[in-house]
């Protein structure tokens, strides 16, 4: 497509973007389709946690997730006993923050949500819990606690699974628990959990296990979803397409940006994960023969 087709398309969509940061996939009879990214994990409103400071800030980070290619998010301050939000605080910073971002023409779809801890996921009274998922619907996303007992970490997911909720696992790539025994991620997803790995432990940003242990579980088939974790314009900026492909996993990107956040979001029947040229390139040589990627 010429650059003028391409400046038509953006303007039918109705989109303020540059159109280069946009992912062109599966070609269909009619061209490529435009697919429109969904970050399920970013800190994005003003003066609750280690994300933006105020709004200015907050507009910052708007204006980053847009140049990425990112059409809507899910803000998701931590709810810990560190931050201890409480529901309304947060209600009232994503009205603030969608009024600020509609006065500064950012075309950017803010939904509501929380990061919250397992631990204290457990002490909440269901009623409480139910106010933080995501654009409220059925999914929480969960953040594991750095280390502990993998009987314990089980327990306590399928504890709050037992209330109704389904869960989305943030991170789990950066939980030392899981790095040392991803049989329990492996338990944890045949049970109905589903997980959100960072985009930057592709690249390597949170140490050399994280990055490994993200590998690995591309290579079985447990990562759902792909969100950028940002707390910042620059510093923790909300980039996805660069550290999937430079991760070598740019044909799922369809798959772990929208397919699967669209229908966390939205429900519907469960996306079919492609076939990932990436995993077979993995497999390959001895060492993949033996289980050593794995």
């Amino acid at each position: 497509m010429s650059r003028a087709g391409t400046a038509v398309r953006s303007t039918i969509l109705g989109h303020r973007f540059d159109p280069r940061t946009w992912v062109w996939l599966r070609p269909v009879l009619t061209g490529p389709t435009l697919v429109e990214l969904i970050d399920l994990h970013i800190h994005i409103l003003p003066g609750l946690d280690d994300g933006p400071g105020d709004l200015a800030d907050t507009k910052a980070l708007a204006s980053a997730c847009i140049s990425a290619g990112v059409d809507r998010v899910v803000a998701t301050p931590h709810v810990n006993h560190r931050w201890g939000l409480q529901f309304p605080q947060t209600t009232e910073a994503v009205e603030e923050t969608r009024l600020a971002l509609e006065d500064a023409g950012l075309d950017l779809q803010v939904e509501l949500g929380a990061e919250v801890a397992l631990t204290t996921a457990v002490d909440l009274e269901p009623e409480q819990l139910q106010r933080y998922r995501m654009a409220n619907g059925d999914w929480l996303l969960l953040e594991a606690p750095s280390q502990g007992p993998s009987t314990a970490i089980h327990s306590m997911i399928f504890s709050v699974m037992s209330q109704g909720h389904r869960v989305l696992l943030a991170h789990p790539e950066r939980c030392q628990t899981f790095q040392e025994d991803l049989d329990l991620l492996a338990s944890l997803v045949n049970g109905g959990v589903r997980t959100q790995v960072t985009a930057e432990a592709l690249t390597g940003r949170f140490g050399r296990t994280a990055q490994r242990t993200a590998q690995r579980m591309f290579n079985r088939d447990l990562v759902h979803v792909v969100a950028s974790d940002a707390h910042h314009a620059t510093h923790r900026p909300p980039s996805l397409i660069p550290e999937i492909k430079s991760s070598g996993h740019g044909d799922l990107i369809q798959y772990l940006c929208h397919d699967m956040p669209a229908w966390i979001l939205d429900g519907g029947e469960e996306p079919v994960r492609p076939d990932s040229g990436s995993k077979k390139k993995a497999g390959r040589g001895i060492l993949g023969r033996l289980g050593f990627n794995a």
